[in-house]
């Protein structure tokens, strides 16, 4: 009697251990597969350039230190992450070249020069993330 008790007991904690072991395993890979998702949103795509344009609207954010941009009509709108307001860009006042960005838009607005942007993510503001600035002319 007390030798099949025994097995059944080590039966038991077989089982046990087995479970714990699978449970371990799938918060194991819950984990790694956090993990790459948190990895693969940080790694953005390229930023894709605006046709070159003028400016036909430049303001400041309410809420934060950064400049929205609109281009003159007719110029094609370029959203490659999506966001969601759609008919304006902004720089991002946590870039490192932010502030470059912003006087080189002023600069570009008061001379009526043409630009082109490179856009890539989206803004604290959820517009189009302006990246970078080009005056062509």
């Amino acid at each position: 009697m007390i030798g099949m008790i025994e097995s059944q007991r080590r039966r038991l904690a077989s089982r046990a251990w087995h479970v714990t072991a699978c449970r371990l395993s799938m918060v194991g890979l819950s984990l790694a597969l956090l993990i790459l998702d948190e990895q693969a949103s940080l790694a953005q795509s390229p930023p894709v350039t605006t046709a070159s344009a003028p400016i036909a609207k430049l303001q400041s954010d309410w809420n934060a230190s950064a400049v929205i941009v609109t281009l003159s009509s007719g110029t094609p709108f370029v959203n490659p992450a999506s966001c969601a307001l759609t008919s304006e860009y902004e720089t991002n006042p946590t870039d490192p070249g932010a502030a470059l960005n912003q006087s080189m838009l002023i600069s570009a607005y008061m001379n009526h020069s043409n630009v082109a942007l490179a856009i890539q993510g989206c803004s604290i503001s959820q517009r189009p993330r302006i990246a970078g600035v080009s005056i062509p002319n």
